[in-house]
């Protein structure tokens, strides 16, 4: 689902969404929690990244910034 979308976070609404569509299943959003929790699935996710990320220069700052 987080690759489809161009930025931001995946909310409970939207997983309802694509459980309408998907599985054509009519639920309400308290009741798609639950069914996320019986699938053990939790919404800790990395961070995001900005699409207009410098990476060579992310990658100077690397090699030059002092580890402490």
């Amino acid at each position: 689902m987080q690759k489809g979308k161009s930025g931001g976070t995946i909310r409970g609404i939207d997983v309802l969404r694509m459980m309408e569509e998907k599985f054509k299943v009519k639920v309400c959003l308290s009741s798609t929690y639950v069914y996320l929790k019986r699938a053990h699935l939790v919404w800790i996710t990395g961070r995001s990244k900005n699409p207009n990320t410098d990476k060579k220069a992310q990658s100077s700052f690397k090699k030059t910034s002092k580890i402490s």
